[in-house]
């Protein structure tokens, strides 16, 4: 299994801009292949209130391989991306393919 790790550096001022963007995304990430284990927004309550989480499961390279190439064809991403861009929420990205470690305890 592997999990699309995306850490998400925000301007806090516009954080409700990155809820909507996640909540018109995860639709389209479910139809392209991925599989949403969850997005993240920050609070004000403790730790930073500028930084965001998104990770998405996929099966193998090749699974993730077809959800890149569905997701760059599919119309309604590029309406959110732009959203997003033009919301200027974003300060930065990082993305990292990790791999889950099976194992049981004791």
């Amino acid at each position: 299994m592997y999990t699309l790790c995306i850490r998400y550096v925000l301007d806090p001022n516009r954080a409700a801009h990155f809820r909507t963007y996640a909540q018109n995304e995860q639709p389209v990430i479910e139809r392209c292949g991925g599989r949403i284990v969850g997005y993240w927004v920050p609070t004000d309550y403790a730790g930073p209130n500028h930084v965001g989480y998104g990770l998405i499961e996929f099966e193998s390279l090749s699974d993730y391989e077809l959800y890149r190439k569905r997701l760059a064809e599919d119309s309604v991403h590029e309406v959110n991306a732009e959203a997003l861009t033009l919301s200027r929420v974003i300060v930065s990205m990082e993305r990292s393919l990790i791999e889950r470690v099976d194992g049981g305890c004791g």
